[in-house]
């Protein structure tokens, strides 16, 4: 699947792939001292050419890493500290709320689920 033109340009550092509501998400992270972090979205699966870049994150000393995204469209941060922190981004206000969860890097993953009242089989 192509990438974003940009960002074979750019050559982040790390790149990561999310799902955004129905849209891939591809995450791409600078330099850790930069807290930076755009975010693109392919807005037709395979369609090479609908990436859009959605925002881009720049918070220095705070980011991490994404960890998730919520229905209202605000962003799941992890801060780099010590201990990470999880903290919420509002991308229109751009501003940070801390969630009060603390722990390891390796405390903080977030999966989706879907509520369902069929039975699994065993």
């Amino acid at each position: 699947m192509m990438m974003p033109a940009a960002l074979v340009s750019e050559s982040p550092l790390w790149l990561s792939i999310m799902s955004y509501g129905e849209s891939l998400a591809v995450l791409s992270y600078g330099q850790p001292e930069d807290g930076s972090c755009g975010m693109w979205v392919m807005k037709e699966y395979g369609v090479a050419e609908s990436w859009a870049k959605l925002y881009n994150i720049n918070h220095p000393g705070v980011l991490y890493q994404i960890a998730g995204f919520l229905k209202n469209g605000e962003v799941l941060l992890l801060m780099s500290d010590n201990y990470k922190r999880l903290l919420c981004y509002d991308c229109k206000t751009k501003t940070l709320t801390n969630t009060g969860y603390t722990g390891s890097s390796d405390a903080f993953t977030a999966d989706t689920f879907m509520e369902s009242l069929v039975l699994v089989k065993p």
